[in-house]
């Protein structure tokens, strides 16, 4: 008989991962969803591609260290493999409807092999995003393959795969016309494995729920029961970054989104994320933005105008 506290060593490693058991001869499945505040996390992936459309609602999208502000209408795609989470503003909830697919079962050989390798659609340098103003080809398609799901009229199976083929030129579009990045930074380490994304997750809601205090690998690495240099190399092998690499670029996303979307000094956003001098944000916010954070501000307050 385990003892209480091997009990609750499982319990704390447990993983919030869903594994969508889909219909080998239809795979795709589609989910609605009500998210109630409950503050960051927890991070989860899936073995299958995510399409997230936001109903209604505002709040906050994190696809790992990238950070987004998520608004109705919304669309969000997350590749396999990819941690994530949502939650809505404050005294509010947010309704999604979550499609799941897997493209390479559903389309077979009614694509082009080159739309179903979807290995460019994640990683650091690409955009989860998609918003009907600036990409009105797959928000259309997106709603379009829901309302087939759910009317199910005559041939409704092949109105489905026209609508995901849309999706998947729209993703393919996007990762081409991304700023030329090094193999490293074009989408996932080639390493990365259900497995052990598991055994990081830990690690990854510590982050997310403390990312502005002080963070040691020594309790990163205890959170997943893993020695410190072991857990370094694991981190490592998935996120491809080292944990404090990581945790900086953490910082920086939550900061840009205290940029774009309220009124606070920087010097404030910067202790607030979690920065221990302003030349240190400024610095990290450059390398990792391209601009300072005031640029930042100034491109974001244009764009909404």
């Amino acid at each position: 008989m385990r003892s209480k506290s091997m009990q609750k060593r499982s319990s704390e490693r447990r993983v919030h991962f869903e594994p969508w058991n889909l219909d080998p001869a239809f795979p795709l499945h589609i989910v609605d969803y009500t998210h109630r505040p409950r503050g960051p996390g927890p991070f989860h992936v899936h073995e299958v591609l995510e399409v997230g459309w936001c109903r209604s609602g505002t709040g906050m999208f994190m696809v790992e260290d990238k950070a987004y502000t998520f608004r109705q209408d919304d669309v969000y795609v997350i590749s396999s493999l990819e941690a994530h989470y949502a939650y809505p503003t404050a005294g509010s909830t947010s309704e999604w409807t979550f499609v799941f697919l897997d493209p390479l079962r559903l389309l077979g050989a009614a694509a082009d092999p080159g739309l179903l390798d979807l290995s460019r659609c994640c990683g650091p340098r690409f955009d989860n995003r998609f918003r009907p103003e600036d990409s009105p080809r797959i928000c259309a398609a997106v709603r379009e393959l829901v309302g087939e799901f759910r009317e199910r009229g005559p041939h409704f199976r092949d109105a489905i795969h026209a609508q995901a083929l849309r999706i998947l030129v729209e993703l393919n579009r996007r990762s081409r016309g991304q700023e030329p990045v090094p193999d490293d930074l074009a989408g996932a380490p080639p390493n990365r494995s259900l497995e052990r994304m598991r055994s990081i997750e830990p690690a990854l809601n510590l982050i997310a729920r403390e990312y502005a205090k002080p963070l040691s690998i020594n309790r990163l690495a205890r959170a997943c029961f893993m020695s410190s240099s072991h857990f370094r190399r694991v981190f490592a092998s998935q996120l491809g970054a080292s944990p404090r690499d990581y945790v900086l670029g953490y910082r920086v996303a939550m900061a840009a989104c205290l940029l774009a979307g309220t009124k606070k000094p920087v010097t404030q956003i910067s202790a607030d994320a979690g920065f221990q001098t302003l030349s240190s944000f400024n610095r990290q916010f450059l390398k990792r933005k391209g601009c300072s954070p005031r640029s930042w501000r100034e491109n974001r307050s244009r764009d909404a105008g």
